[in-house]
């Protein structure tokens, strides 16, 4: 899940007691469109490698130690250094209040959301501490330590596979997405297929797939022939998605989340009505010290003469759901993320980076086909299920130009 040429404006945020207060939080529409940025000079190969592959060998070192440590020291620690976190970098503290702050302006005081923020960066060490020590342990011991948890998986999986087809998996940045892939896949192996973001370092890469397939886990990646997912429905699997962050797509609809107009991604409700399969929602909260999974049944999409209604209504449903939880655990969420930057009338699609960057004579970055916009949607992975602009799921790779562009 590099850095946005279109990011949002930094508002001024202090850390006096009123730097949420100066937020705004009447605005109805979104975030304002960000002003013009200046272009970013690039790197050269030679400090890229300088400056990633030290940051390798520290992440080596620091995950040997930690994976090493018992799992209440490792939460213990995390605390600390979230806590640190929150202190150490404004930028993200920045983006975390702002997010709150619209979210919650008219429900909590400034003192309130600066509590739950710092709560969020704790929140978000122990995703990464956890993922270092749980990740070691073993399907037999994952089973034995979250009985409960792969019991609500356990008749999840039977209740799609009574369907007779796969489904469509959903999850959120809340709580421990990671762990959640980990459980599932010591409970049912090879079942739920994550699909994933490549890391743009190559050792970074090769770590955290490491990381994600230790237990068995099956990964999708989204720079793959969109087949992939396709074939994984028709064979009755669960490819799983992150969709509640705001990610360029050409194929996403606004629908309101936290009482505001939210550009969301509508690529898993179109796959889930294009194949006439539900969509499995689930999150893994923490409860206390350990956790709990939140699975409200299958979802439905609905299949209407008006597509583009139905899609909406879809994408809308499994968000409302997604905001309830939210609600229920503010801090479990991450903030960080700028949610809002998109606005009614200037969501932020690829084919306006692609024609903007074309015009500059740069390629669009991670697009395989840059010189066709035509072409499938690389973030996504997406096949065309109502988008013109998006790829043939039924070609092959290099028919869509895509495995002749990596």
């Amino acid at each position: 899940m590099a850095g946005d040429a279109d990011r949002a404006p930094d508002a001024t945020v202090t850390n006096s007691p009123s730097e949420a207060a100066r937020i705004p939080t009447t605005d109805t529409t979104g975030v304002p469109a960000p002003p013009p940025q200046a272009k970013r000079r690039r790197r050269s190969p030679l400090r890229k490698a300088l400056s990633r592959y030290p940051g390798y060998v520290l992440l080596l070192l620091l995950h040997a130690l930690i994976s090493k440590l018992p799992l209440p020291v490792g939460c213990a620690l995390a605390r600390l250094l979230g806590s640190a976190a929150y202190w150490i970098t404004p930028r993200l503290r920045r983006n975390t209040v702002e997010n709150l702050t619209l979210a919650y302006g008219a429900e909590k005081s400034p003192a309130e959301i600066r509590a739950v923020a710092r709560r969020v960066f704790q929140n978000l060490a122990l995703i990464v501490v956890e993922w270092a020590i749980i990740g070691r342990w073993s399907p037999e011991k994952l089973r034995r330590k979250f009985p409960e948890v792969c019991a609500v998986l356990t008749r999840a999986t039977a209740e799609i596979r009574a369907r007779g087809k796969g489904a469509i998996g959903i999850t959120g940045h809340i709580g421990n997405w990671e762990i959640l892939s980990i459980i599932y896949a010591a409970c049912t192996p090879g079942f739920l297929l994550p699909v994933a973001n490549r890391i743009y370092f190559e050792k970074y890469q090769e770590f955290f797939h490491r990381l994600r397939t230790r237990c068995g886990a099956k990964l999708i990646y989204t720079d793959e022939s969109p087949r992939k997912i396709v074939r994984a429905i028709q064979q009755g699997s669960v490819p799983a998605f992150l969709p509640d962050h705001e990610v360029r797509t050409n194929s996403g609809v606004f629908v309101e989340f936290f009482r505001r107009p939210t550009y969301t991604t509508t690529m898993p409700v179109q796959l889930a009505r294009k194949f006439e399969v539900p969509i499995f929602f689930c999150l893994l909260l923490r409860d206390g010290s350990g956790f709990k999974a939140f699975y409200p049944g299958l979802i439905d999409v609905p299949s209407t003469d008006d597509e583009a209604s139905d899609i909406r209504t879809g994408t809308q449903h499994w968000t409302r759901v997604l905001e309830e939880q939210i609600r229920l655990h503010p801090d479990q969420w991450s903030w960080i993320q700028p949610r809002w930057r998109s606005t009614p009338d200037r969501p932020r699609t690829k084919v306006r980076r692609w024609k903007k960057e074309r015009a500059r004579g740069d390629p669009t970055p991670g697009d395989p086909t840059p010189g066709d916009p035509t072409l499938g949607d690389p973030t996504l992975g997406d096949p065309t299920l109502g988008d013109p602009t998006l790829g043939d799921p039924t070609q092959s790779g290099r028919e869509q130009g895509e495995e002749g562009g990596r």
